[in-house]
């Protein structure tokens, strides 16, 4: 049988079904797009340090998971590279780093390959925070709404640059639009 990612199970029971008239068509489960996305992200080797990431590799893979997004790479030098990818309008634009702390001697398997253990999935950057970014690849690939994503390499270690350089040429966001910045600190905290 052909077992190539689009051609495997996922889950338990019947594959879920793209509504509308495709619907005869199987699409994987969420879970499952996104864990792929993951085993593909942590392959790539982007440790900071020592930060020797380009616009190929991880961006090019990005770039081929986004069909219908306009994106924009931007090498900001010194392995900083920055990727804005916008589909339609929209409102909000999610920041995610690709880059990861540097691996140690203490990992007992290859760090960039991604294990999954029960409710667990273990490689370096799955976490923090290649996870999200294989999140958000699996949710706009089964939606066609407006999203903004802007991707980048230089968060893990001082001299970032990819931020701050996204804030400073607001050309890509609507006339008359402010950045609004928002971090865990601004939420309110739970008791």
């Amino acid at each position: 049988a052909d077992m190539s990612p689009s051609k495997q199970p996922y889950g338990k029971g019947a594959p879920s079904r793209v509504p509308g008239p495709e619907s005869a068509v199987p699409v994987p489960s969420l879970l499952a797009a996104t864990l792929d996305h993951l085993r593909a992200l942590v392959a790539f080797d982007t440790r900071n340090p020592p930060r020797a990431i380009d616009g190929g590799g991880i961006f090019a893979y990005l770039q081929a998971q986004l069909p219908g997004f306009d994106c924009t790479l931007t090498d900001h030098g010194a392995g900083a590279v920055s990727l804005l990818a916008v589909r339609g309008a929209p409102r909000l634009l999610f920041n995610v780093h690709l880059d990861t702390v540097p691996d140690s001697p203490q990992w007992s398997a290859s760090p960039f390959a991604l294990r999954v253990t029960g409710d667990r999935a273990i490689g370096l950057g799955a976490c923090d925070i290649k996870g999200a970014a294989a999140a958000l690849l699996a949710a706009a690939a089964r939606s066609d709404g407006a999203c903004a994503f802007l991707f980048s390499s230089d968060e893990e270690a001082n001299d970032a640059r990819c931020v701050p350089a996204f804030l400073r040429d607001c050309s890509h966001l609507p006339s008359g639009e402010e950045p609004v910045l928002s971090s865990s600190k601004d939420r309110p905290q739970g008791g």
